[in-house]
């Protein structure tokens, strides 16, 4: 993405390392583990963390946390992902804590360990991981509010925020009820576009969901370079309604 070229994930909701260790051979760039709908325990993600380093491939775990507050920032880079998605950033205040959580001095205030999974346990060289951790670590944050809309140029002053995403669906939440799961709406659509553009000629990275070729070239062609194409589950339920007619079709040949 720094080079500016587009970077392809999908967000993952079982906790079953098999599932990571497949996605991970497709061949997706990243794969956000979603631990703010799906309720995940610290030894689950571990082990999702471990999947995604044993498959020898270049994906990128990351996960996406139920709030960016430093403990769950900390635990979950100490435990091997590679970035944070934080959800609901409103304020540039919030965005300022989620940079102070994600890197060790001088560019944040993260909690300073020897012994966590992310070292090695201990084998890695301390000071080594924590010059590698502020190098490559990504943080993403959600900008999915009218409120967050409002303070993007704020936001967007802050030189260490990776990626922006915008989550057009919660977004919709905040406009109104008459928007609100209308991914559609004539307004939501300005919206979300307008920002992801503002975004592009702020210089930063955007993210957003794109789910089929048209949303992908509209993506491609505002400059999003952080796109992801649906989650384990919508793969799985689709897989198995499309056998499912297609055997059905079939029998119904014999009746």
């Amino acid at each position: 993405m720094k080079n500016g070229g587009a970077a392809i994930g999908t967000f993952m909701s079982f906790n079953d390392p098999s599932c990571m260790e497949v996605l991970c051979r497709l061949g997706f760039d990243f794969v956000v583990v979603d631990n703010e709908h799906v309720s995940m325990d610290r030894s689950a993600i571990a082990n999702l963390m471990r999947a995604s380093e044993s498959s020898g491939l270049e994906t990128t775990p990351i996960v996406r946390l139920r709030d960016g507050t430093p403990s769950e920032i900390l635990q979950m880079l100490d435990l091997g992902a590679m970035g944070v998605q934080v959800p609901n950033v409103h304020t540039v205040e919030y965005a300022k804590q989620i940079i102070s959580s994600t890197y060790y001095q001088p560019k944040g205030n993260r909690g300073m360990g020897s012994l966590q999974r992310a070292i090695g346990h201990g084998f890695m060289e301390r000071f080594e991981y924590y010059a590698m951790a502020n190098s490559e670590a990504l943080n993403v944050i959600q900008c999915e509010s009218v409120e967050c809309v409002n303070n993007l140029d704020q936001i967007l002053e802050l030189d260490d925020i990776d990626v922006i995403f915008v989550g057009a669906m919660d977004l919709s939440h905040s406009m109104g009820e008459q928007v609100m799961g209308r991914l559609n709406h004539p307004e939501l659509v300005k919206t979300v576009d307008d920002t992801l553009k503002k975004i592009v000629a702020a210089g930063k990275i955007a993210g957003a969901v794109a789910g089929d070729p048209n949303q992908i070239r509209k993506m491609l062609d505002i400059g999003v370079k952080y796109l992801c194409l649906g989650q384990d589950m919508i793969y799985m339920r689709m897989a198995a309604a499309n056998s499912l007619d297609m055997c059905r079709k079939i029998v119904e040949e014999y009746n």
